[in-house]
C-alpha cells in the first residue's frame, strides 16, 4: 500500500475545513457595534452617575431639619422619582433588546444594578419624606421651634333679652 502523498492529504485538509462561519467571514473586517447596544450603555452610564449624585448629596444632607428648601425637595422627590421611572424604561429596554437577541444575555446581570439603583433612589426619596413628616410633628427634635398656641376662640356675644 504506497502512503498518500503531500500533496492528496493537503488537498484533503483545505477541503474538511473549507466551510463557512455561522456569521459569515467577518475575516479582515472592522468590528461593527450594535447602536441599540451603545445607546443601552451610555443611558447606563448616566444614570448610574445621576443616581450617585442624589444618593450622595442625600447622605451628605441627612438628616432634613431645619428649613425646608425648595432644591432639596425637587433633588430628592423630584429628580429621584424621574430617575426611578428612567431606570425602569431601561429595564423595560434592556428586557425587549434581550428577548429579541440583540443583546447578549450576559447584558440581563445590569438587573442587578438597576434594582440597585431603584431600592437606594426609592430610599432617598422616603427618607426626605419622612424626614420632613417627622420634623413637623415633633418639634422637639429642632431646637428653637416652638409649637404655635392654638387660637383662643372669641367670648361669645352677650345675648340680648326680650322685653
Amino acid at each position: 500500500m504506497a502512503a498518500p502523498d503531500n500533496a492528496q492529504a493537503q488537498a484533503a485538509t483545505v477541503e474538511m475545513l473549507d466551510y463557512a462561519t455561522p456569521r459569515g467571514d467577518r475575516a479582515g473586517s472592522a468590528i461593527r457595534l450594535n447602536p441599540s447596544l451603545l445607546i443601552l450603555a451610555a443611558a447606563c452610564v448616566l444614570l448610574s452617575a445621576a443616581s450617585f449624585w442624589v444618593m450622595s448629596s442625600s447622605a451628605k444632607e441627612e438628616p432634613y431639619f431645619g428649613t425646608i428648601r425648595k432644591s432639596d425637595a425637587v433633588e430628592q422627590v423630584g429628580l429621584g422619582c424621574v430617575l426611578i421611572a428612567f431606570w425602569i424604561c431601561w429595564c423595560v429596554a434592556l428586557l425587549a433588546l434581550a428577548i429579541r437577541r440583540k443583546v447578549h444575555p450576559a447584558w440581563c446581570a445590569a438587573f442587578l444594578l438597576a434594582g440597585f439603583a431603584i431600592f437606594i433612589l426609592a430610599e432617598c426619596v422616603d427618607g426626605y419624606v419622612s424626614d420632613l413628616i417627622t420634623f413637623q410633628t415633633t418639634p422637639s427634635l429642632w431646637a428653637g421651634w416652638q409649637r404655635p398656641a392654638p387660637p383662643t376662640p372669641a367670648p361669645p356675644a352677650p345675648r340680648r333679652r326680650a322685653r
